[in-house]
């Protein structure tokens, strides 16, 4: 008997300009709500086999510090991607 595989939703970042998130491993026909940076958020569809992408138009990954997502779905599936950028120096 082989063990139940567990798989947990996850995150990737698909395209820096627009900031575009795909998802993967939602439950089917799952609504998601994905923000960036908690700066805006938006909500989107998983298809029926539980993936979706985002888009994020006039976002930008910044250029140091850290890029964070998380994304929530209506049936408790939940995601975050952190992308650490480096540091930033002041002069």
């Amino acid at each position: 008997m082989r063990p139940a595989t567990l798989t947990r939703p996850t995150l990737a970042l698909r395209s820096f300009g627009p900031v575009t998130i795909a998802g993967t491993r939602f439950r089917g026909r799952e609504q998601v709500r994905v923000t960036v940076n908690r700066l805006r958020t938006v909500r989107v569809t998983a298809d029926r086999t539980g993936r979706f992408t985002a888009t994020f138009p006039g976002i930008r990954v910044p250029r140091c510090g850290t890029f964070f997502v998380r994304a929530a779905g209506s049936a408790g599936s939940r995601a975050s991607l952190e992308l650490p950028l480096p540091e930033c120096f002041e002069p």
